[in-house]
């Protein structure tokens, strides 16, 4: 059971972080451009994991597929940014997102 509330605790943390990164991503974008706030998101995510990174070589058969995911992960992103940006409120912007998640399965069949 302690495992239970610890997943269950973990679940809640979650969802609180990605609320709050919504919030901020809204506030973020009403002072600054969209292409600079996810230019900044992404420089400080690459130095943070910049260190685990160190000694790996991508092999050159790799880089199509990371290149087609990474785009469709921009894209994915540059339509989040517009949609939080363009909405009157973060929840219709929120549930049209999450249902992303939905859609995967089926542009993969």
């Amino acid at each position: 059971m302690v495992r239970q509330r610890q997943a269950d605790l973990l679940l809640i943390a979650a969802t609180v972080i990605a609320a709050c990164g919504w919030i901020f991503s809204r506030e973020a974008i009403a002072g600054m451009p969209v292409f600079a706030f996810l230019g900044l998101r992404f420089f400080f995510a690459a130095l943070l994991l910049l260190p685990f990174c160190r000694g790996f070589r991508p092999q050159k058969q790799h880089w199509p597929n990371s290149s087609s995911s990474g785009l469709w992960f921009a894209l994915n992103l540059c339509l989040w940014i517009y949609s939080v940006s363009t909405t009157a409120s973060l929840g219709e912007g929120a549930f049209i997102m999450s249902l992303s998640m939905m859609f995967v399965p089926l542009t993969a069949w």
